[in-house]
């Protein structure tokens, strides 16, 4: 690999779990790379840099089993401005839930793309458990697959990881719900008034 571009596919953008998994990861690739946000009016933009790196990182969060709108809007702006020497994509991509191969469907996606438009597909990582992966002693787990990533990439050879917390599915979700209620708390909300259809 000589040059990275990164691409932060989050719609929370620099809030995002996403640039956490990012700013982890960048000190261990070890060459030059780019940071770019994929916002609706910058995409154009951002397909001309693609010609310029040899890899193309994505890192983005799962959407209802899918990829975020902005990153489906980039890849269709891509596909009609589309470089004339293409670069190995990459992808890291997490969900909220604990089994990794809930980002199944959104990675065969993205595969997909890369096949029909002559896209050579690298790496990949796929987090489950969400944020919680960043919980002491689980993240020095996750530290370790953001390390072999950031070595496959540079070292242009393609590695398949995933990496979730090692608890049950039963503890998972009381965990979660402990973590919820205490956010709502913090708003002043009630477990009932979360739990409601309602939104205002």
């Amino acid at each position: 690999m000589d040059k990275l571009l990164i691409l932060n596919g989050s719609p929370r953008a620099l809030r995002s779990n996403s640039q956490k998994f990012i700013e982890m990861m960048t000190p261990h690739l070890g060459c030059e790379w780019e940071e770019c946000f994929l916002f609706t009016q910058n995409h154009r933009e951002i397909c001309d840099k693609v010609k310029e790196y040899s890899d193309v990182l994505f890192v983005f969060p799962l959407y209802v089993d899918s990829l975020p709108c902005c990153v489906l809007e980039f890849l269709d702006c891509l596909c009609q401005n589309l470089p004339d020497s293409r670069p190995t994509v990459h992808l890291m991509i997490n969900c909220g839930f604990l089994e990794t191969e809930q980002n199944s469907i959104a990675i065969k996606t993205l595969q997909f793309f890369c096949k029909k438009y002559g896209f050579p597909f690298g790496s990949c990582l796929s987090i489950g458990s969400g944020e919680a992966i960043l919980t002491p002693p689980f993240d020095m787990l996750f530290k370790l697959n953001l390390k072999k990533l950031a070595k496959s990439i540079k070292n242009s050879a393609p590695l398949t990881l995933s990496i979730a917390l090692p608890i049950s599915k039963e503890r998972f979700v009381a965990e979660s719900e402990k973590f919820w209620l205490r956010a709502g708390e913090k708003n002043g909300l009630t477990k009932e008034q979360m739990q409601s259809p309602n939104i205002e």
